[in-house]
């Protein structure tokens, strides 16, 4: 029996050891206390659902007492005689009258003592001599217990016997009080869940609202890129814009978005990044080349600006450009015209977007970068803010993602745990936006749900791994003005509380892998306020 319990939780855990339910009889089928633990199992499936898991709760009780009449009631501020919320045995279809069939006065006694109140006798307890519910009712025995959700009083569990002899014994007393905090706890749970539903709710709506063109942000340095996007997109004149910003931090979808608010938006978008090839290649990519130009050429070669007529070339990564090719690229922005390779030299009407993730000031000043070219390139600067300095929008961010991932994957999904958001918040985000699409697809895949939670994502990165502490502590005093002790600090402050809640709150077993000592893990506990309950 031991290793049954063992299946059911911490929480259940606790209840069957204060119960102390006894051995199973031989005749398991009649046993009350193996019925009991069927039902546990019932009531174990329903915990992602508070409700289901209240209604489980009353029946575990009703067999493990082995009770007629069983109420669950709910108190509106800690006052009346309660609400019968969940009944059992007491008529179930008329639940708002059924005042009538429980004891209210053993009720306002159990609210008095603040305590589980214990009627072994009711026809003999001085406390009822006058109560009409037990003498109408012909009650003999009952037993009620407070539920609290934190320090507040919000209900009670109600038992009662009519028939036969059934004096409620200590054990008794310790099994309903056990069940009326796991009911406790299960309405706080429910409020949680209520909670985090509805900012999962305000986030979704939220997407919708402070979304520009499919870009999301609401903070204020993203309002500040709207309102240069909408400046852009005024400009009839398709003027040179050059997208500055980190990897990561949506440059082609700005480009594309200008592209498809200009005139030219009927016309072809063609992307080009120079950074994984080679001179000869690049050159011939951007502007062709004619059969037999170069060894290899063996036909003709249109190449992207001439497929770009009428529309528009994005060349990402523009600081990768060899020098050949940044002249060429002058070239075609003064006079309008290409040469291929080997070829002759031919007008096209394409606008030129450009993005960075390099200082180019700094490249012309080295000498690695061409100033004339920067100029040329630069008529309108578009810069795009990394994710840490717009952590504003990661919620809203990552609820589009979720979104998204659910999708593809056929899932869905009620939102994240409020662990997780906070850890969203406090993480850098080195691979900005991209690596925060990527975490979420990855904890999508690895998720049972309804709520994605931190152990669902990627260790390493966003969960912090122990090898990387320190170079994340340098990164994190660059980005947050922290010196490095505090940094330090935050990052392993984070690491204990992945910790535990990778290993379920257990001391010992996150400790371990974290490859300290246990007193070691409790040592550093006090010192960053973790509260180890």
């Amino acid at each position: 029996m031991r290793r049954e319990l063992d299946k059911i939780g911490s929480e259940s855990e606790q209840m069957a050891e204060e119960r102390r339910l006894p051995a199973a009889a031989d005749d398991a089928s009649s046993s009350p206390e193996i019925r009991a633990l069927d039902l546990v199992c019932g009531v174990l499936e329903a915990l992602p659902e508070p409700e289901h898991f209240l209604e489980r709760l009353m029946d575990l009780a009703v067999v493990a007492l082995r009770v007629e009449r069983a109420c669950m009631l709910f108190f509106h501020d800690g006052e009346g005689s309660g609400y019968p919320a969940i009944v059992r045995g007491l008529g179930e279809a008329h639940v708002s009258g059924l005042r009538s069939h429980f004891s209210t006065q053993a009720v306002a006694e159990m609210k008095r003592a603040g305590t589980v109140v214990v009627v072994p006798d009711a026809a003999s307890d001085v406390r009822f001599k006058d109560s009409k519910s037990i003498t109408q009712g012909r009650i003999l025995s009952l037993l009620a217990a407070p539920i609290r959700s934190g320090e507040t009083l919000v209900g009670a569990i109600y038992v009662d016997v009519r028939h036969g002899r059934r004096e409620f014994t200590e054990r008794d007393r310790q099994f309903i009080e056990t069940v009326a905090k796991l009911a406790g706890k299960a309405i706080e749970k429910s409020h949680l869940i209520g909670s985090l539903r509805r900012e999962n709710l305000t986030l979704k709506d939220s997407v919708t609202r402070y979304t520009f063109q499919g870009i999301i942000g609401t903070s204020p340095a993203m309002q500040r890129v709207f309102r240069d996007l909408e400046r852009i997109f005024a400009n009839r004149d398709p003027v040179t814009v050059l997208v500055e910003g980190e990897n990561g931090t949506g440059k082609t979808k700005a480009a594309e978005l200008i592209h498809d608010n200009s005139p030219r938006a009927k016309r072809p978008f063609v992307p080009f990044s120079s950074a994984a090839v080679t001179e000869t290649l690049a050159e011939s990519e951007l502007f062709g080349h004619m059969r037999g130009s170069f060894t290899g050429a063996m036909s003709d070669k249109k190449g992207l600006v001439a497929e770009a007529e009428g529309g528009t070339i994005f060349l990402d990564d523009v600081d990768t450009l060899p020098p050949s090719v940044q002249a060429k690229l002058l070239r075609f922005l003064q006079e309008r015209e290409i040469r291929p390779v080997g070829g002759m030299p031919r007008k096209v009407d394409v606008r030129v977007l450009c993005a960075t993730n390099a200082d180019l000031r700094r490249l012309v000043r080295e000498g690695k970068f061409r100033e004339d070219l920067y100029f040329r390139i630069n008529f309108v600067t578009l810069t795009l803010p990394p994710l840490r300095e717009r952590k504003e929008d990661i919620p809203l961010l990552a609820r589009h993602f979720l979104e998204e991932a659910a999708g593809r994957s056929g899932r869905s999904f009620a939102g994240f745990s409020t662990e997780v958001l906070t850890q969203m918040m406090a993480y850098a985000w080195p691979g900005n936006v991209r690596e925060l699409e990527s975490e979420i697809a990855h904890a999508v895949t690895m998720s049972e749900g309804p709520y994605v939670t931190l152990h669902d994502f990627k260790l390493g990165g966003f969960r912090l791994p122990g090898q990387v502490v320190a170079s994340a502590a340098l990164a994190a005093s660059a980005a947050t003005g922290l010196d490095l002790d505090q940094a330090v600090d935050e990052l392993v402050k984070n690491r204990l509380l992945i910790a535990l809640e990778a290993n379920k709150g257990k001391i010992a077993r996150s400790a371990r892998a974290l490859n300290i000592s246990r007193g070691r893990f409790y040592d550093l506990a006090r010192k960053y306020g973790i509260n180890l309950g």
